[in-house]
């Protein structure tokens, strides 16, 4: 097995964590700025056999970055030389064509800003889900979002992201359209699983009301969404369990980027 340096192993790690990444979001995660170097290092992991790539192309004329994963040689490099449980590392058998690509891309985003604020907090992330991961057999039709919750009826809420601590349990949303209407029914879908005790249930947090965190890639859908959840009266008995950002405010800043419809910054514990 060949030696890795440590921008390598750092690469592999992350991406058993994340399970997709870009390399721009390898630069959010290494603080290297040099892309020559993140691409030299990733053709070397590749040409190894420990990570594979594939691109998207969206038309003729958009094309993404290169999102690559790892391969069965790195998972077994972090259980062999990272002690890392198989069970807690990110695999992927996205084919090439990922048709959600940039809510895909802002997703893991989010989860990379949230992990990192939380990770220099000193506050243990005990799970990091995304709608993408996924458990059960396909051939059985048994697969299922590891993020779905139950909310009656044999139907489930399917959030983008879900992250656990010891503290707090918190249920994330990517928002990369302008469909308001969607979006409230979704957020009104929270408030039933919520009544319904489910997420404490299902992530195991008694007792626990989940923290709703909806963000936006448009910044004028999200004051409209805020709009109309204010003049709702069923809405304000829950609304301090509902906190609103922007993407852009996300990325720039986690901390003191979510706020409630009253202006309540959101403290992640």
């Amino acid at each position: 097995m060949e030696q890795l340096n440590l921008l390598q192993c750092e690469i592999i790690e992350h991406l058993g964590r994340f399970g997709f990444l870009t390399g721009s979001q390898f630069q959010m995660l290494t603080g290297r700025k040099s892309t020559s170097y993140i691409r030299e290092m990733l053709g070397t992991l590749s040409k190894n056999g420990y990570v594979r790539s594939f691109r998207n192309a969206i038309s003729h004329a958009v094309h993404t970055e290169n999102m690559y994963v790892n391969t069965p040689r790195a998972v077994e490099f972090l259980v062999s030389h990272k002690n890392i449980f198989p069970d807690d590392i990110k695999t992927t058998t996205t084919t090439a064509v990922v048709k959600d690509f940039f809510h895909r891309y802002n997703t893991v985003t989010v989860s990379i800003k949230l992990w990192q604020f939380l990770t220099a907090q000193a506050i243990p992330v005990r799970l990091m889900s995304s709608y993408f991961d996924k458990v059960g057999n396909p051939k059985k039709g048994t697969l299922v979002a590891k993020t779905a919750i139950p909310i009656g009826d044999g139907k489930m809420l399917i959030p983008d992201i879900v992250f656990k601590t010891d503290k707090a349990l918190y249920l994330i949303e990517m928002y990369c359209d302008k469909d308001t209407k969607r979006i409230i029914n979704q957020l009104s879908l929270h408030a039933k699983a919520i009544a319904l005790g489910t997420p404490a249930e299902k992530f195991d947090m008694p007792k626990t009301n989940p923290i709703v965190v909806a963000i936006f890639e448009h910044p004028g859908i999200k004051e409209a969404v805020i709009k109309r959840l204010a003049e709702n009266k069923g809405f304000q008995s829950i609304a301090h369990l509902y906190f609103f950002a922007t993407l852009e405010d996300v990325k720039n800043n986690i901390h003191g980027a979510c706020t409630s419809i009253t202006g309540i910054t959101l403290m992640f514990s």
